[in-house]
């Protein structure tokens, strides 16, 4: 039921409905639309100009509900904020009553039938677009999986290092941008030290204390910091995050359904992903949990790590997995230098260099 006199606006986020009263305007606005318990919810705001009356969760189609946050804005716009009000015969309550109606009945299928359905239109010829090659594409996520104790997280933060500085002695991107590293297994202090080091291997020791925006989450899942997440990358413009780790993501790694909703999470960030993830005890060719990780990434990396006792050096080579949309890459071998403070230096070595697991 939609009338064709009310005034709407519909973004991605939200459908709103604008009344002139005077030389200004009603507004009602509506987001966050869902379904829970089979009723459709939204959360509803009512303002005049830029002045918000009332706001509130509520189930679209449930009268009370719908009648209780009217009444509170309406009891604002006419008596209990005099500097905001108007008379009550500018905007009558039973036209107020008509207009709410109206707007909560269509608000939901109006919002909908913006969404998703488009006529898209096969491009020229293009490269797909990279961000962080070869590991890396634009608004696409990624995979890299390795036995614990591998430097995994060594490697997750060089690879936002660089991102967050256009450039490093380690990887080039083409496209640089903010990152963003959830920390969801280690101390802060832990990650202060290993930035440190990173930041002077890749960027040069004058870049030691170069700040990379991190969300510290030990012991929570990435549904605890999910909204925290999606505003970091709507206020800061995140380009590429980089969740460390796949295996604190959520409840349950091995059931599909679970594994789903870590995936749609972090597709939903809107932006590039790189997730580090563990591998089974007895199968390092694969990333611990549902089939479902795999079938939701545009790139997944294997991860063989050699280090030998009284070594102050650690070995990594990178193997591809899987790559959509993009060719097959070569295996990648890094050779890092340690010290009792971490990485103190990081560099490309060729196959020939990179050691065999059984030599001393």
């Amino acid at each position: 039921m939609t009338d064709t006199s009310l005034d709407w606006s519909i973004t991605d986020t939200a459908a709103t409905v604008h009344i002139p009263v005077g030389n200004k305007h009603i507004q009602f606005r509506a987001e966050n639309f869902r379904v829970e318990r089979n009723q459709r919810h939204a959360t509803c705001s009512i303002s005049y100009d830029t002045n918000l009356l009332e706001e509130d969760d509520i189930s679209l189609h449930k009268r009370e509900e719908r009648q209780r946050l009217l009444n509170a804005a309406y009891k604002v716009l006419t008596v209990a904020e005099p500097s905001i009000g108007i008379k009550k015969h500018i905007y009558p309550a039973a036209t107020a009553n008509k207009h709410f109606l109206l707007f909560t009945r269509a608000a939901w299928g109006m919002w909908h039938d913006s969404q998703g359905i488009t006529d898209t239109v096969g491009s020229e010829a293009q490269e797909v677009p990279w961000l962080l090659p070869p590991f890396s594409t634009v608004n696409a996520g990624t995979i890299i999986f390795a036995p614990p104790a591998s430097g995994k997280s060594w490697l997750g933060l060089t690879l936002a290092v660089a991102t967050d500085a256009g450039s490093s002695k380690l990887w080039t991107p083409k496209r640089s941008g903010k990152s963003l590293y959830i920390n969801l297994e280690r101390s802060p202090e832990s990650f202060e030290r290993r930035l440190g080091s990173v930041n002077s291997a890749l960027l040069g020791e004058s870049n030691r204390k170069r700040p990379l925006k991190m969300l510290h989450g030990r012991g929570k899942s990435l549904t605890d910091v999910g909204e925290t997440v999606q505003r970091a990358v709507e206020k800061y413009d995140i380009k590429l995050i980089v969740l460390d780790s796949l295996s604190r993501a959520g409840s349950s790694l091995i059931d599909d359904s679970a594994a789903n909703r870590t995936m749609d999470a972090l597709n939903r960030f809107g932006c590039s992903w790189i997730a580090i993830g563990h591998t089974p005890r007895d199968d390092s060719k694969h990333v611990f949990g549902s089939q479902m990780f795999s079938a939701a990434a545009d790139q997944e990396w294997a991860v063989t790590h050699v280090q030998h006792p009284n070594d102050n050096r650690m070995w990594q080579k990178l193997t591809m997995i899987k790559g959509n949309d993009v060719p097959a890459m070569a295996d990648v071998h890094i050779e890092y230098e340690m010290n009792r403070y971490g990485i103190e230096k990081v560099r490309h070595i060729n196959e020939s260099a990179f050691p065999n697991q059984g030599e001393n």
